[in-house]
């Protein structure tokens, strides 16, 4: 038995992980990975920039693989509407656990919000389309 069937056999478990790891990307410090805030004074220079990025895409191509094999049934607008979902609750959670901080003040523009959501939602689901698609062709021979 490989991987992905002893992962479908868990449905629950790893779509808890999937939950789990969404919200803490987005809460954890990932949020925002750019910021389109003039008035932002933060600096990290451009090779811990690139490295948030690398680490950021990597993250998310992995979360996106797994709701392929917890998923492999529903649709992409389904797992797009997920997302759209865990990727808010995490940054409600990154507002709350900041809240009344000048961060958030920085951080929380509408343009940041709506920028990281499409993005986050478009990583996740072309890495879960790419994915099935992968596991669909592999069963097929």
């Amino acid at each position: 038995m490989n991987n992905i069937e002893k992962m479908s056999k868990s449905k629950k478990v790893v779509f808890t992980v999937v939950i789990f790891c969404i919200v803490c990307l987005v809460s954890g410090g990932f949020f925002p990975i750019i910021n389109f805030n003039p008035k932002n004074k933060v600096d990290l220079g451009i090779t811990m920039h690139l490295l948030i990025i690398a680490m950021f895409f990597i993250s998310c191509i992995e979360i996106g693989e797994l709701e392929a094999i917890i998923f492999s049934k529903k649709s992409i607008v389904f797992i797009a509407l997920v997302n759209i979902v865990l990727v808010s609750l995490g940054l409600i959670f990154r507002y709350i656990s900041e809240l009344g901080e000048i961060s958030n003040f920085y951080n929380f523009t509408i343009i940041n919000v709506i920028f990281h959501i499409c993005m986050l939602v478009l990583i996740f689901t072309l890495a879960f389309s790419i994915k099935r698609y992968r596991i669909k062709s592999s069963s097929k021979n």
